[in-house]
């Protein structure tokens, strides 16, 4: 558990902040250093999750869809970018679909 002086300073931050993305950003980095046991599988799945969405409020996407994620040229590289370290962090590859 963090201690509690880090997670006000992360709700100050949180608060202030006016970049896009900050938000899940901070989030991710709150669940990788909290993680207890290290980052499991459920922990990297909530990490990767929280930076996706990190993209999907920058990029402003208007509607949360396969087909409007998919016609978004940061979207897409995010989630090959996401794909292939997870592929090479298990040394297999991760296909297309």
């Amino acid at each position: 558990m963090l201690p509690a002086d880090v997670l006000d300073q992360y709700e100050e931050l949180d608060e202030i902040a006016e970049e896009y993305g900050t938000s899940q950003m901070l989030s991710a980095l709150l669940a990788c250093s909290d993680a207890p046991e290290g980052l499991s599988g459920e922990v990297l799945y909530g990490v990767l999750g929280f930076c996706y969405e990190a993209v999907l409020d920058g990029e402003d996407v208007p509607v949360y869809s396969l087909e409007a994620e998919s016609d978004n040229a940061w979207c897409r590289e995010a989630i090959e970018f996401q794909k292939q370290v997870v592929s090479e962090a298990f040394g297999s590859s991760v296909d297309d679909s």
